[in-house]
């Protein structure tokens, strides 16, 4: 259930003795002045904030700080969208010199867990326009490769004068109390400071999201080395979202607790330095799409990755990555379904032959643009046996120009790999497009050997399919070879 509008009626005693403050807007409100209430909580979080604060009259330190006015939405989904999804219309309300007195009071006076959320403003929407032209030429990049030839506005991103300059402005609070801290800061142009040696020393969950940090500034280099041992001892979990500029993140020797690591959205990152990460267990690197880039470059060292969920990077001839060996998990890896330039595929393939303990993966399957259709060849013959996957989930996205097209038999090949399966989940997406009926066409690539196709699916218990469609004989005919296959088949669950 979202929370609802949280701090108006604070009294005395509560603002400056409890061991907690929190600030929040809660769920989307209506009525006619739908804005009101958290203008005036912008108001009393300012107020209480200085009170407290107060050399002469202020109380102790607090335990928690949270100051949130971004409303709250399914699956918080303003984390995943640049622009909030949603209008705010307080966020102009919300001045540099506010989320400046914000961010030094949870430096001074906070001991654990630091919220500080605010929504972007109609100014600052220019680093909202600039990530959609970068999220373009990602999917430019991704559907052509690094050859691509990208719009001009993706390239490079030319806002209007007016807007150039964000509205907000912040500096990343540096405490050595802090446990926690979440900080989504309205796409505010972030400067980052040199940190000491212990300057965050108690610091263990970090989510810095919505920020801006200027190309070839201190700020590039100082966040790498925030996120380091020696600034961050006890940092057990990172991550980084929407945050625009940052073009290479560094961190030379990450604490040893670090176990999760998190980058997403980061549009301009063309260079990942992860060189010493003994301890990390998961890593996420997703919507970073200029790491497809001919120049772009990774390494990456770290013996006890477990789950690694990235969807695009650099080409193997650019990476360096150790601890392969040890990932059980695989998630968000793209596949085309045919492609006359294997170059395209290479992350995905080269990732599939080395993570060669993974008992669990998750891929999404796609038919190549039109131009790549020409002289195609079926991607699936690439792939390498998989005979220790035990749990397989497949989406498919088969709409490609006009057409909705045949993917079940690039489907039964991919699966074929992976022998010693237990558990298969494949979704097709739902189409509105005609499905395709060219004889000749990319998709019909390998149906003839499908046909006389077997596989062995000893192991298999349980099969999903979501969004089969009875009437697509491909769909059918996956069906009927995956039940002919799986002698031990417990549980076969088609659904629309």
């Amino acid at each position: 259930m979202a929370n609802s509008l949280t701090g108006l009626d604070y009294d005395d005693s509560h603002i400056l003795h409890a061991p907690s403050l929190r600030f929040a807007v809660g769920d989307v409100p209506t009525g006619p002045d739908p804005s009101g209430d958290a203008r005036r909580l912008i108001a009393a979080a300012n107020s209480a904030i200085q009170r407290r604060g107060s050399a002469d009259h202020g109380g102790p330190d607090l335990e928690e700080l949270e100051i949130s006015l971004v409303y709250t939405s399914p699956r918080n989904k303003y984390r995943a969208n640049p622009g909030y999804a949603m209008e705010h219309g307080h966020a102009e309300d919300v001045t540099p010199e506010h989320l400046a007195a914000w961010l030094r009071f949870a430096a001074r006076r906070v001991t654990g867990r630091v919220t500080v959320a605010v929504p972007p403003a109609a100014p600052d929407m220019a680093a909202f326009d600039e990530e959609k032209a970068k999220m373009k030429a990602e999917a430019t990049l991704v559907m052509f490769g690094p050859n691509a030839v990208l719009p001009d506005k993706a390239t490079v991103y030319e806002p209007e004068p007016e807007k150039t300059k964000p509205r907000l402005v912040a500096e990343l609070p540096a405490s050595a109390r802090a446990v926690v801290m979440r900080l989504a800061l309205g796409n505010a142009s972030l400067t980052v400071p040199h940190a000491g040696a212990g300057a965050f020393h108690a610091l263990a969950d970090l989510r810095l999201s919505h920020a801006r940090i200027e190309p070839g500034t201190p700020s590039e280099a100082n966040l790498g080395r925030l996120l380091s041992a020696s600034c961050c001892p006890r940092l057990r979990r990172a991550r980084l979202e929407h945050v625009l500029g940052l073009a290479a993140l560094r961190i030379e020797s990450a604490a040893a607790t670090l176990e999760e690591l998190s980058l997403d959205r980061l549009p301009d990152m063309t260079s990942l330095e992860l060189l010493d990460a003994p301890g990390l267990r998961t890593l996420r690197v997703v919507s970073c799409g200029r790491m497809l880039l001919r120049e772009a470059s990774a390494a990456i060292h770290a013996p006890k990755l477990e789950h690694l969920a990235c969807g695009a990077m650099c080409h193997p001839d650019r990476l360096e990555f150790t601890g392969l060996d040890t990932v059980r998990r695989l998630k968000n890896i793209h596949l085309w379904s045919h492609l006359h330039e294997r170059r395209r595929n290479a992350w995905a393939l080269w990732l599939l032959s080395h993570c060669t303990a993974m008992d669990s993966l998750s891929l999404r399957i796609a038919p190549p643009m039109a131009l790549c259709a020409m002289a195609a060849e079926d991607t699936m013959s690439l792939v390498p046996p998989l005979p220790n996957v035990t749990s397989l989930e497949i989406n498919v996205h088969a709409s490609c120009g006009e057409f909705s097209h045949r993917l079940a038999s690039s489907v039964a090949r991919f699966v074929a790999r992976c022998s010693g399966l237990r558990r298969l989940s494949v979704a097709f997406s739902a189409s509105d497009r005609e499905p395709c009926s060219d004889p000749g066409c990319f998709c019909r690539v390998g149906e003839d050997e499908e046909a006389a196709m077997e596989m062995s699916l000893e192991g298999l218990k349980e099969v999903r399919i979501a969004g089969f469609c009875p009437q697509l004989d491909h769909h059918v005919g996956l069906v009927r070879l995956l039940v002919a296959s799986a002698p031990a088949l417990e549980k076969m669950t088609p659904g629309v």
